[in-house]
């Protein structure tokens, strides 16, 4: 019986979607959420626009997620535009409501909804992928999370963008630009008085694999160990522990060890950063200024800057290239970075 009703309003979502793609555009939302310990409350501002030549009325679902500590959820309403003074809300369910839309020829309008859900345990969670539906991105969303200073978040999902400090509260803050979500927004939490904002991390993986390849210049290989520290307001930075090995076949073959930090403004550890690096290279290297080539094995410190663009994916893994140059039997390097 309960997976025949689950299948009923799936069948009925995908349909009532179905029958609006071509003529109805969901382009926009903007979203506050609220977190205390037993409570989380949602309000979204939810726009619409009607790409046709006749008024349209429709019939859509509102999901909310529910599992043994996700509870119910209570005062839940819908506002529509303000000709609209009937509630727009038909049918209430346990795992969400439907609710009707109004957009007239060529137009826009907006619905505000809003519901509270009660908390059984440290999890809240707000279903984000049922925008999928629609078949294409939001041209903008924009969301953000109050949550009390007494509550430290443990991990969130979705990694936001900046922090504000209140006096009771801190408030993270996302904004997305064609924003076509492929996973929910997920909140771990417990309560714990937070009283220095610059230690609150929200990342549910903060160490990686790391492996180097260095193609140009002079020929390398590392492979490595990444702890992340994200602090609110500095941004990211990657500390790094690496094993080295490079070889240039007649003139030079040495290995080392090296402590690199990678530091980024975000905290999505996207675009660029830039890269210090110290270590100890021990191999026969080759002296520019001798002729006589290769040289006895020996010890050379290897501190090296540099600039580099990563290109991430939510916060699992991430590809990079740098470039580096300083105080190094190697004077530059060229490097393919991967963290797994």
């Amino acid at each position: 019986m309960i997976i025949k009703k689950i299948l009923f309003t799936l069948t009925i979502i995908l349909l009532a979607c179905s029958g609006l793609w071509a003529q109805i555009d969901f382009f926009k939302e903007d979203l506050q959420f609220e977190l205390n310990e037993n409570f989380f409350t949602v309000t979204g501002d939810y726009y619409f626009r009607n790409t046709s030549d006749h008024d349209i009325k429709a019939t859509l679902f509102y999901p909310i997620p529910r599992d043994s500590i996700l509870g119910s959820y209570d005062s839940a309403n819908v506002r529509g535009p303000s000709q609209q003074k009937d509630s727009p809300i038909t049918v209430m369910k346990e795992k969400g409501f439907f609710f009707n839309v109004e957009v007239g020829e060529k137009g826009t309008a907006c619905y505000r909804v809003s519901y509270r859900q009660q908390l059984l345990g440290n999890k809240a969670t707000y279903i984000f992928t049922t925008t999928n539906t629609w078949g294409k991105p939001l041209e903008e969303a924009a969301f953000q999370l109050t949550f009390p200073k007494n509550i430290r978040i443990d991990s969130l999902s979705i990694i936001p963008d900046s922090l504000q400090e209140n006096i009771n509260a801190y408030t993270v803050f996302w904004t997305e630009k064609h924003f076509m979500p492929g996973k929910n927004l997920v909140i771990l939490f417990h309560e714990e008085e937070i009283k220095d904002i610059s230690q609150i991390e929200f990342r549910d993986k903060n160490t990686f694999l790391y492996a180097r390849i260095t193609p140009l210049l002079i020929p390398g290989i590392a492979a490595g160990y990444v702890i992340r520290h994200n602090k609110l307001g500095v941004g990211l930075i990657d500390y790094i522990i690496t094993a080295n090995f490079h070889y240039y076949s007649g003139y030079h073959e040495s290995y080392g060890l090296s402590l690199v930090t990678e530091h980024f403004k975000n905290w999505q550890a996207k675009g660029f950063f830039y890269r210090l690096n110290v270590g100890l290279e021990y191999g026969d290297f080759f002296e520019f200024l001798e002729e006589s080539g290769p040289q006895k094995m020996k010890f050379l410190p290897n501190i090296t800057g540099g600039i580099g663009y990563s290109f991430s994916n939510n916060n699992s893994s991430s590809a990079r290239i740098s470039v580096e140059i300083g105080w190094t039997s190697f004077l530059a390097r060229i490097n393919l970075e991967f963290l797994f």
